[in-house]
């Protein structure tokens, strides 16, 4: 996890303890672990900085890449399920890069700031949240735009959505309006609109196993919707 003092802690799920804590360089503004890999990334705030930290117990190696521009900072990031891609939202860009070295593999260009990233589960397609706009579904090899996802409202607060069903055949995304919507992610087209939220619905997630939806909601609430 990070935090807006200059570093990032290492936590043990099996207990909640902390393992290590790492001095960064400045405030965190998104951090991830990279893959099966024992590595991860955290994209400083304050000097527009991503660096790559190699875990170990006695050292912290890391590789740095800098970025000149003050007016922007990596709003969120996520690593490919094998840990060698990292993608990145860096303002209007989307940038696909090796985590050994930050390398730079590929990068797209929005009209307006991306603000949230999630993978799908083989890796093969990520979804984009972009202000004030759509959803965007991308390759994530070629970084072509595949697909558009209308119909939420955010134009204020962070919206994350999610891929759902036994075989990611939805996706499932928050909105201010106090909604959840879900499209067809091969289509677009809008299958349901669920009510239940009396505030802005700012992150959802499916459950695989259970095929049940949960949704987190400004209003106070968590709840779990049923097929």
């Amino acid at each position: 996890s990070g935090s807006t003092s200059p570093s990032v802690t290492v936590w043990a799920a099996e207990d909640g303890n902390a393992i290590c804590n790492v001095v960064t360089g400045g405030d965190v503004s998104a951090v991830c672990w990279c893959g099966g890999s024992e590595k991860f990334a955290v994209a400083c705030a304050e000097d527009k900085s991503l660096k790559i930290f190699s875990f170990n117990p006695e050292s912290y190696p890391c590789t740095n890449l800098e970025y000149g521009d003050s007016t922007m900072r990596f709003s969120d990031m996520i690593a490919s399920p094998d840990g060698t891609r990292l993608y990145c939202a860096y303002g209007e860009s989307l940038f696909c890069m090796q985590v050994e070295n930050l390398a730079l593999i590929n990068e797209v260009s929005e009209t307006e700031n991306l603000t949230s990233l999630r993978l799908s589960s083989d890796g093969l397609r990520l979804l984009a949240s972009v202000q004030s706009r759509d959803i965007h579904l991308y390759d994530t090899h070629s970084l072509t735009l595949l697909r558009r996802f209308q119909g939420h409202v955010q134009l204020r607060f962070i919206i994350r959505s999610c891929f759902g069903g036994a075989h990611e055949q939805f996706v499932v995304s928050g909105s201010e309006d106090s909604t959840i919507r879900i499209w067809n992610s091969h289509t677009g087209e809008v299958l349901a609109v669920l009510h239940g939220h009396e505030a802005s619905v700012n992150a959802v997630a499916w459950s695989r196993e259970s095929g049940v939806l949960l949704s987190a909601s400004d209003d106070g609430t968590i709840r779990v919707w049923s097929p």
